[in-house]
């Protein structure tokens, strides 16, 4: 089969690696956006720098989104990891790696599944730089 719905194709007529991704993990790790994280006691917050996307999803927890996809969010070993299950059978997995000291960014490694992409799934990995922001005055953000 070809690739899902919301795959384009560039000029080579090889699905693109946006398009594989799912959209409804747009939330989880923007390519278009910043990345705004916050982990709460019980619960996590993913949004972006512009608020379009604003996502709380309970710790050890599933939460049911409007279109029918499955977040389930774990603590493993420290690390969190964001499973979504898409109603067209794609399987996106979100590993977060918090900043160390010598790169400074926190570095998601993203699985997606399905019987429709290429090889049966695919791999990449996106870094976003930790940034310092006065909630009072976001716009003097310093890195």
């Amino acid at each position: 089969m070809g690739p899902p719905s919301s795959g384009s194709r560039p000029a080579g007529g090889r699905p693109s690696l946006k398009g594989l991704l799912p959209a409804q993990g747009a939330f989880a790790a923007p390519d278009d956006a910043v990345l705004v994280l916050q982990r709460m006691r019980e619960s996590v917050v993913f949004g972006t720098s512009d608020g379009r996307d604003v996502v709380v999803i309970p710790l050890s927890g599933t939460l049911d989104l409007a279109d029918g996809t499955r977040a389930t969010l774990r603590d493993e070993g420290g690390h969190l990891a964001l499973q979504l299950e898409v109603p067209d059978g794609r399987r996106a997995t979100y590993r977060y790696t918090l900043p160390d000291a010598a790169s400074g960014a926190l570095r998601i490694d993203i699985t997606v599944e399905g019987d429709r992409l290429p090889g049966g799934s695919v791999r990449l990995q996106r870094a976003y730089r930790r940034m310092k922001v006065d909630v009072a005055s976001p716009a003097r953000a310093s890195p």
